[in-house]
């Protein structure tokens, strides 16, 4: 969606756009200069959107400016306030990160420039603040449209949290393996960690997948750990047995999954928990 800003005067013509009120916890005189902020607002739920200041940005071009200097098709970047968000980010509203300060009542922004939300890229802006007495003030900010960051696997959820949301499915902590696996779909952590808190919400007791000893594959019963010499990467890996050869298998291409407990690794051996 591609973003035209111009004079609010003119916006008429193009869409509606509210003007930027000015704060009245900031009066200092009439004749004050308005003050144009770029922010990132406390209470905003998006993580779509982030503020580099132009101070930030001064040390992010520096080494590139001096590295191209000289070059004809090479032009220096700017140090600027920049509003970084991602592609294709719908619910962005530029106006939610600029802020003015003025005595006045009656301020308006001007904005000249454009951004396209689906290309990736850096678009200057020109903010232009006006009073109602006549006071203006200019800025020059950036958007800058990159790419969503790609989920981190190793991004670990609480242990408050997965109890919370098995009791409020009616398991709870101690309950049946498979229902407490579920809870588990799509957790990020390594195989370990997805084994260590399967354990903890088990049995509740401290166990690990560490303190375990060996026990025939026939004898094998839900909760117990299941350990590959080789996961299938060369590497040896953990993942916790629920019956009927299905196993909890955690880190799995970077997430947590119910499958088979015959990967393409390793034959899969038998553990139980220590005192158990």
């Amino acid at each position: 969606m591609k973003i035209l800003l111009c004079s609010l005067l003119a916006l008429q013509m193009l869409m509606p756009v509210q003007p930027l009120e000015a704060s009245k916890d900031s009066i200092l005189s009439e004749d004050q200069v308005p003050e144009i902020l770029v922010i990132k607002q406390e209470d905003d739920e998006h993580d779509n959107v982030s503020i580099k200041t132009e101070e930030e940005v001064r040390e992010e071009i520096e080494e590139e400016n001096t590295e191209h200097e000289g070059e004809e098709d090479y032009t220096p970047r700017e140090a600027m306030d920049t509003i970084v968000v991602w592609l294709d980010s719908e619910d962005f509203v530029l106006t939610d990160y600029i802020e003015v300060k003025d005595d006045s009542d009656d301020c308006r922004v001007l904005s000249y420039g454009e951004y396209d939300l689906t290309e990736l890229g850096i678009y200057p802006l020109k903010l232009i603040a006006v009073d109602k007495n006549g006071n203006s003030i200019s800025k020059n900010v950036a958007v800058e449209v990159v790419e969503e960051p790609a989920p981190d696997p190793y991004v670990y959820w609480s242990y408050d949290e997965i109890v919370n949301r098995l009791n409020a499915s009616g398991v709870g902590v101690g309950g049946d393996a498979y229902a407490i696996a579920e809870s588990l779909i799509g957790m990020g952590g390594y195989c370990t960690d997805v084994a260590n808190t399967f354990l903890a919400l088990y049995f509740g007791d401290g166990s690990n997948c560490f303190d375990t000893y060996d026990i025939d594959p026939s004898q094998a019963q839900p909760g117990d750990v299941v350990f590959y010499p080789d996961g299938g990467t060369g590497y040896q890996h953990y993942a916790i047995y629920l019956g009927g050869e299905m196993s909890l298998q955690g880190n799995w291409l970077g997430t947590t999954i119910i499958r088979s407990v015959f990967i393409n690794g390793s034959a899969p051996q038998f553990r139980r928990c220590s005192g158990h």
